[in-house]
């Protein structure tokens, strides 16, 4: 029988030593939270108790394995008469847990006390929770209109109040590899969560893509299928929204909880965040964010 050399020892022990450090870390978390649920609230008693053990599991999860950070930066340009009179650069930045809760432990400590007129929710929760590593996955997406003849990139749109200019909203997309791409639209000033892609009409919940091909999603001319997108201004002169685009080699479907209202697939804020958050136990999924601008045109 062959011996091993200690120079195939040595590698074999490189290999083995590889794949545990490219395996993803399982820790024994403890997290605690407080939530505090005044009258002018717009979620109930029990919604608030969800939301309190959530970010006492949240708390668990960053004290072990820290943060994502993610920032996105939107410059919008303000014009009159054709003349560009002021830009103005938003910067924000997102936070999220570097891991997602697995089981639980030990049953969760939860209590509520009333305090200068305010109910505070304590939550504390013991479990097990394991590592997020980000994909090397690299998207190329870009948020488009149509402008002086062409399609431009944009995070600037105008809301006008003839429909005949309504600013159509595009988003071109190239992944490297084949899987499948979802695209959620959030309205920033409200807890509402939009579905733009999968399409309603597509009743599989998929949209799959082809890796290397690019797409323009949202445009009737190349896809009968496809929903036109314009955004509006519900309150005041501006409105903030936040484009979220997903993709994964492997397949994932629609939350369950959205709603059909119209020509729109709608779930609260909310809920997207916490199945997103579930979805995110793929390594393989690519998660990617852009705010976006929508204001009033001066008179």
């Amino acid at each position: 029988m062959m011996q091993p050399t200690m120079r195939m020892i040595v590698l074999l022990f490189a290999v083995f030593t590889a794949m545990i450090a490219g395996a993803q870390r399982e820790a024994r978390v403890h997290g605690t939270s407080e939530y505090v649920l005044d009258f002018n609230s717009r979620l109930s008693l029990r919604e608030a108790k969800e939301e309190c053990i959530a970010l006492a599991k949240n708390n668990a999860i960053k004290a072990e394995f820290g943060e994502l950070v993610t920032s996105d930066v939107v410059e919008t340009t303000m014009q009159s008469d054709g003349e560009t009179t002021a830009s103005d650069y938003v910067e924000s930045h997102e936070l999220k847990a570097r891991g997602v809760w697995t089981e639980q432990t030990k049953p969760t400590k939860f209590d509520v006390d009333y305090f200068d007129g305010k109910l505070v929710l304590k939550a504390e929760v013991w479990g097990k929770a394991r590592e997020i590593r980000q994909s090397k996955t690299e998207l190329k997406w870009k948020i488009m209109k149509d402008g002086n003849g062409k399609r431009v990139a944009t995070q600037m749109f105008y809301d006008y109040p003839d429909k005949r200019d309504k600013e159509k909203v595009y988003v071109t997309f190239k992944a490297p590899t084949d899987g499948y791409v979802a695209v959620y639209l959030t309205q920033w000033s409200a807890d509402m969560t939009d579905c733009l892609l999968p399409y309603k009409k597509n009743t599989s919940g998929l949209h799959p893509v082809k890796g290397g091909q690019e797409y323009t999603f949202f445009d009737k001319k190349t896809d009968p299928s496809a929903n036109s997108i314009s955004l509006t201004v519900d309150k005041g002169d501006r409105e903030k929204y936040q484009v979220v685009i997903i993709f994964s080699p492997n397949k994932f479907y629609r939350p369950s909880d959205i709603e059909e209202k119209g020509k729109n697939q709608v779930l609260s804020s909310s809920k997207f965040q916490k199945w997103l958050i579930s979805q995110q136990r793929d390594e393989d999924m690519v998660v990617e964010k852009k705010f976006v601008t929508v204001t009033k045109p001066k008179d």
